[in-house]
């Protein structure tokens, strides 16, 4: 694929995130329904830990890692990513799986950015995986 052409894929599952976000937030907020019975269930959380990873942290050690240091390891994750893709890249242009796998990430990392940069009261999850736990779209 061509640059333009993950760039244009990344940005329309991003938009797609968002758009799910806003109307959950807007219209469904407060329902809790399942969508597969005793599976899976729609229950809306605003998760102000910035991620799964740090919430299990926080509920079993009580230790809670800051939106600044959780931004840095982000950071240096997305800088691997993208070494490790530029350099398998590098060894054909037609590689489509890599190219699909480097849209969901982008799009999954910059999803998990405007959550913790931008909605007020932290990420918008909304789907319940009884009894483990609540996550988005991107997860």
């Amino acid at each position: 694929m061509k640059t333009q052409e993950i760039i244009l894929w990344t940005l329309l599952l991003i938009i797609i995130d968002q758009v799910i976000k806003i109307i959950i937030n807007s219209y469904f907020l407060e329902s809790h329904f399942d969508i597969i019975p005793s599976l899976i269930e729609l229950k809306p959380t605003f998760n102000d830990k910035h991620s799964y990873f740090n919430s299990l942290l926080n509920r079993y050690s009580n230790l809670n890692i800051g939106l600044e240091i959780h931004l840095s390891l982000f950071l240096i994750a997305e800088i691997v990513i993208l070494t490790l893709y530029s350099f398998f890249r590098s060894f054909s242009d037609n590689i489509k799986l890599l190219d699909i796998a480097i849209i969901f990430q982008m799009a999954g990392m910059i999803c998990a950015l405007i959550g913790n940069l931008i909605w007020e009261n932290g990420t918008l999850d909304y789907i319940y995986l009884k009894p483990l736990f609540i996550f988005d779209l991107k997860t």
